[in-house]
């Protein structure tokens, strides 16, 4: 998304599979749509802090916060903050990479097709649509 820097930490090709590890900066007032897919994932915020949205839980979760979204829960997070935040995601099991190394190739009105095609459902705006 424009405003996230992510950097894959555990691609994985290397563990036969198993699970994916991202690390992302989240710039202020960026997220993504509440969106689920098929595979666990856990979230550790490093610095700043996110709002996350886990199906109807709406909460803070500042640095040191480990957050876990099970598989086909709907979900996503904002940060609503002044500064960026920085977050650890793990996928289980792995493979999200794709879809995070093609992303940027594209175009906006395709991007539904694109989450669609990575086993990705965008199920509505971002947490902070209505403040940015």
């Amino acid at each position: 998304m424009p405003g996230e820097r992510v950097r894959i930490r555990v691609d994985s090709r290397t563990v036969e599979g198993a699970y994916t590890v991202i690390e992302s900066i989240v710039q202020p007032m960026i997220g993504p749509p509440i969106h689920r897919h098929i595979g666990d994932e856990i979230f550790h915020v490093l610095e700043g802090c996110l709002t996350f949205q886990c199906d109807a839980n709406k909460f803070e979760a500042p640095a040191g916060s480990i957050v876990t979204v099970p598989a086909g829960m709907p979900h996503g997070w904002f940060n609503f903050g002044p500064a960026p935040a920085r977050m650890i995601a793990t996928f289980i099991p792995g493979g999200l990479e794709e879809m995070f190394l093609g992303l940027s190739q594209v175009a906006p009105e395709n991007i539904l097709a694109y989450a669609a095609r990575h086993n990705i459902d965008v199920l509505g705006p971002p947490i902070g649509a209505a403040a940015s």
